[in-house]
């Protein structure tokens, strides 16, 4: 079992490292440590909820463990580059780092104090999530209602944070806010035939809907990178070269449909 969670980690994040790069070569130069960085943490990702399922002793369905791994990655890609990366800033259109309303955080020291809140609250999560679904039995005995209570959740916990991010530069914007909660509203539903551990569902539809919109956006828009302040690609050949990066990254979607379809 391990030997798998490693290789779903590893796949997750593949899936991740396929989507950034095409999405931002065409627009910074490639680079491979950047790509390698998601293939590790995604690999840590497996690692780490291989050894959640054995000291909490449960059984993770491996079409519920593959969208945590990428909650894992996702999560922990953005605290690093929000809060502990040192990065030139000039490039971008909206900065890659922690920031209120537009002010940058400077300060690292806040920053990474930021990062372990936001850890604290994402881990307080599932116990709560438990108690919620303890206190009222009757009304989350119905699978259905699990899953979009909890999808709705992760959805609107996902679209604030994106939001929080992106609304000073972008504004808010209430289509892109509904999007997410609709997305994992969805995904909650699914995840209801495989677990009914609420704390699980809202992690892994955190994953699902960073899988989905993504995809939406990058592949199938084929959307310019909202971060940066180039209007048009300033390394134009990487339009054609980054879609070599497909292959792997259908590869990964296409072992997430089979993990779905074979009910593991």
């Amino acid at each position: 079992m391990f030997s798998l969670s490693l290789a779903l980690g590893f796949t997750g994040g593949l899936l991740r490292a396929c989507q950034g790069a095409y999405k931002d070569s065409p627009y910074e130069p490639f680079q491979s440590s950047k790509f390698i960085r998601s293939l590790i943490f995604g690999s840590i990702g497996g690692i780490f909820w291989y050894l959640f399922s054995i000291v909490s002793g449960l059984k993770i369905p491996l079409a519920v463990f593959f969208p945590l791994v990428v909650f894992f990655d996702s999560i922990v890609t953005e605290m690093y580059k929000r809060g502990i990366r040192l990065e030139n800033l000039s490039k971008y259109k909206m900065p890659t780092i922690f920031h209120v309303n537009g002010f940058i955080i400077h300060n690292r020291y806040v920053r990474i104090l930021l990062i372990l809140n936001i850890i604290i609250f994402l881990i307080l999560l599932y116990p709560l999530s438990q108690v919620i679904v303890d206190k009222v039995p009757l009304f989350f005995q119905h699978r259905p209602i699990l899953g979009l209570f909890f999808g709705f959740i992760a959805g609107v916990l996902a679209a604030s944070g994106g939001a929080s991010l992106d609304s000073a530069w972008e504004g808010f914007e209430y289509s892109k806010f509904l999007r997410s909660v609709y997305v994992a509203m969805f995904w909650g539903l699914i995840l209801t035939f495989y677990t009914t551990n609420p704390g699980l569902i809202i992690y892994a539809c955190f994953g699902l809907d960073r899988m989905s919109i993504e995809f939406n956006k990058t592949f199938v828009k084929k959307l310019k990178s909202g971060k940066f302040k180039a209007t048009h690609p300033t390394i134009p050949h990487w339009l054609d070269l980054r879609e070599k990066l497909l292959h792997p990254y259908l590869f990964a979607w296409a072992i997430y449909i089979f993990l779905l379809a074979s009910h593991y």
